[in-house]
């Protein structure tokens, strides 16, 4: 699984001293230079955002393309065992078949016989009775 990173993000001292700087000067009311102070650090933040985001987003992008990999491999290997298995039952179904095919045979031509044999014994018997 991916894991995000749950570290806050650490921007540079300049950006916090930036952020510090414009508080104070809010508290003073100085709304004008708070405000460009303001724009200033937006700008330095979306730069660390970006630079930070990057290096993330390709370790991101490296762990998904081997978590798909690993997942493929596993596919493949659950694939292989699913057919392998499948053969085997094809083989044991079919040799269960031919026994129970011979076996049938085999109970057919001993009625036969059993049959023949008292079909002449009856007729040996009526012979003798005639």
């Amino acid at each position: 699984f991916i894991e995000a990173s749950n570290k806050p993000r650490l921007f540079s001292k300049e950006l916090k001293e930036s952020r510090k700087k414009e508080k104070l000067l809010v508290q003073e009311e100085n709304y004008s230079e708070a405000q460009r102070i303001k724009e200033l650090s937006d700008v330095i933040e979306e730069e660390e955002r970006l630079n930070t985001g990057l290096g993330n987003d390709s370790s991101v992008m490296i762990k998904a393309t081997n978590f798909r990999k690993q997942q493929d491999a596993e596919i493949t290997a659950m694939t292989k065992r699913i057919e392998t298995q499948i053969g085997a039952n094809k083989n044991k179904k079919e040799d269960d078949c031919k026994r129970l095919l011979q076996r049938n045979q085999n109970i057919q031509m001993a009625l036969r016989s059993k049959y023949v044999t008292e079909g002449q014994n009856q007729f040996t018997s009526i012979e003798k009775d005639v």
